[in-house]
């Protein structure tokens, strides 16, 4: 992701070299969803830890989730109904 964002600030010339944007996407996407896993997990196996630490890896996994599903849904999957309707 870093990669990505160091490399586009080189400016427009470089952009068609970026075409792997929107899988860093799906990888962050699926990351988020593997530990929403990982701390729904915790909190069925582990109660032995205090409830905020069960809590934050679901919390905040399905907070990313949720922003970084909208920009995939808003920059990949919308712009291609709109092009197809063209």
């Amino acid at each position: 992701m870093y990669s990505y964002y160091g490399l586009s600030s080189f400016g427009p010339q470089i952009q068609p070299y970026l075409w792997w944007k929107k899988y860093i996407t799906q990888i962050q996407l699926i990351q988020f969803a593997i530990i929403g896993l990982y701390g729904l997990c915790l909190n069925l196996l582990h109660s032995g830890y205090p409830l905020i630490y069960r809590m934050m890896p679901v919390s905040q996994a399905l907070i990313f989730l949720v922003m970084f599903g909208q920009f995939y849904v808003r920059s990949y999957l919308s712009s291609k109904q709109i092009k197809k309707s063209q």
